[in-house]
C-alpha cells in the first residue's frame, strides 16, 4: 500500500550541487540533487548562527526539475534549471516565483547588483535578468563554437568561462577574450 508519493522527498542520498551564502542575512542555501528522472531537485535553507554551527530552516521545492546554480541577488534565492528557467524565492516566506530565460539549459548564474543576475546557457549566450520588472536583456550570444560553463561578476565587469578562454563582458559587449593554453 502507498500512502504518498512526493517527488521532493526521498530515502537515498541526495548530493550537494552548489551552494551559495548571504553574509548579511546569515544564510546558506545547498541545492541538492535528487539524482532520479522522476524526482526534482531541492534547495535546502540553513541559518548560520556563528563560523561553523548551523541550523536547518527549511526546504524550498521549485517543482521544476533540475537545479543547475544557486545565487543570492539582493535578498533573493534564484536557482538555474535544465528548462532554461529561472526560480525566484524569498528566504523568510513561502514565496516563489518562476521566469522563462531562454529554451536551453542554464548552467551558471551570479548576482551583478542587488536588482540584477547574469546567466549563461548551454546555447552560448549570457543573459541578464531584472528583478524590478522581472525582465530579460538582449542575449549576448558568445559564438556556437563556445561551451559555457561558469559566470562571476564584479559591478558591471561580468567574467564568462569557457572552454580554454575566459571572456570578459562590459556594458553587454565582449571587452576581452582570455585564452587560456591547455598543458601537455
Amino acid at each position: 500500500m502507498e500512502v504518498e508519493k512526493r517527488r521532493d522527498v526521498r530515502i537515498e542520498g541526495k548530493t550537494v550541487h552548489s551552494m551559495a551564502i548571504h553574509e548579511g542575512m546569515g544564510k546558506l542555501v545547498v541545492s541538492r540533487k535528487n539524482g532520479a528522472n522522476f524526482s526534482d531537485d531541492v534547495i535546502e535553507q540553513y541559518s548560520i548562527l556563528c563560523g561553523w554551527l548551523c541550523v536547518h530552516e527549511k526546504v524550498i521545492c521549485p517543482d521544476n526539475g533540475g537545479i543547475e546554480s544557486v545565487c543570492f541577488v539582493g535578498d533573493r534565492i534564484l536557482c538555474t534549471h535544465l528548462n532554461g528557467s529561472v526560480t525566484i524565492a524569498d528566504p523568510h516566506s513561502d514565496s516563489i516565483r518562476r521566469v522563462q530565460v531562454c529554451p536551453s539549459p542554464l548552467w551558471s548564474s551570479c548576482a551583478v547588483d542587488a536588482t540584477h543576475a547574469a546567466f549563461v546557457s548551454h546555447s552560448a549566450s549570457l543573459f541578464i535578468l531584472d528583478l524590478k520588472d522581472y525582465t530579460v536583456s538582449t542575449p549576448l550570444g558568445l559564438g556556437v563554437d563556445q561551451r559555457l560553463f561558469s559566470v562571476c561578476s564584479q559591478k558591471d565587469v561580468i567574467a564568462i568561462g569557457a572552454m580554454d578562454s575566459v571572456f570578459i563582458v562590459k556594458n553587454n559587449a565582449v571587452a576581452r577574450k582570455m585564452v587560456v593554453p591547455r598543458k601537455v
